[in-house]
């Protein structure tokens, strides 16, 4: 853990995974004296020892911001995993959602080769390993996360062939783009000035008429990380590119998680 965690770190950049640990830990002893234990009743505070062995919490009157920490920290584990993030294959009707197009004969041939790439991927990081002396142990489950739209789940079909456990969440789902449907931005610019005006303004929060918003998106896309730092095998997430990217975004800072 602490191999792969330093050498991540700034100051530890260009130096042996080895030597950046026994720094950190030598850092570690020179502050332990400096060192004190919270005992004071009166405070809130949460103790974590050894990642995860034991808990202790003192005063749970937490407002919402520490719940979510306390949650944070008590589903926390140092088990490494890779997520993968899956753009969708292209559709036979790329501009509709009411249409729920299916894949064309691009997005099949793009789904297979995307299968044989991630699958091809985790053999040659196992290799890997097994070549720097590792375990030579099969690599950990691969689970797949697809949306409820039919392009998203016909992309993992060849995972889902090969045995893969392929899961449908309707978190991932694409927005709807409400009445702005196959409109050009000229087009949604000369209609809807009013609500153009708005997005601009606030393009996080702003929906239009008939139209899904992103913070609802969002707070669905964090229940499910919430969801992935509880397990530990691997991820592939099959969704539009809007949301995979909002789902990298969320999950790119935490690297142990």
């Amino acid at each position: 853990m602490l191999n792969y965690n330093d050498t991540d770190v700034p100051q530890f950049s260009g130096i042996d995974p080895d030597e950046a640990a026994k720094q950190y830990l030598k850092r570690i002893e020179t502050k332990i004296p400096a060192f004190e234990t919270m005992e004071e009743d009166e405070l809130n505070y949460v103790k974590m020892i050894n990642a995860g062995r034991a808990f202790f919490y003192n005063n749970v009157s937490f407002n919402y911001l520490s719940h979510r920490i306390v949650f944070y920290l008590t589903n926390l584990h140092i088990k490494f995993r890779t997520t993968f993030f899956v753009r969708a294959g292209p559709a036979t009707d790329e501009d509709s959602f009411k249409a729920d197009a299916p894949l064309s004969a691009e997005g099949e041939a793009y789904a297979k080769k995307m299968t044989e790439a991630i699958l091809e991927h985790r053999e040659k990081v196992r290799q890997a390993s097994i070549d720097q002396g590792g375990s030579d142990a099969p690599l950990r489950p691969l689970s797949v996360w697809t949306s409820t739209r039919l392009r998203t789940i016909q992309t993992a079909e060849p995972l889902k062939e090969l045995g893969y456990k392929v899961r449908q969440r309707s978190e991932m789902s694409q927005i709807n783009p409400g009445v702005c449907e196959k409109m050009s931005e000229r087009a949604i610019r000369a209609l809807y000035p009013e609500e153009v005006e708005k997005h601009e303004l606030d393009p996080y929060h702003h929906r239009y008429p008939r139209a899904e918003v992103w913070d609802h998106s969002l707070l669905l896309i964090r229940c499910l990380l919430a969801e992935r730092k509880l397990t530990k095998s691997s991820h592939t997430t099959t969704s539009l590119f809007g949301l995979s990217l909002s789902f990298w975004s969320w999950s790119a800072s935490r690297t142990i998680c």
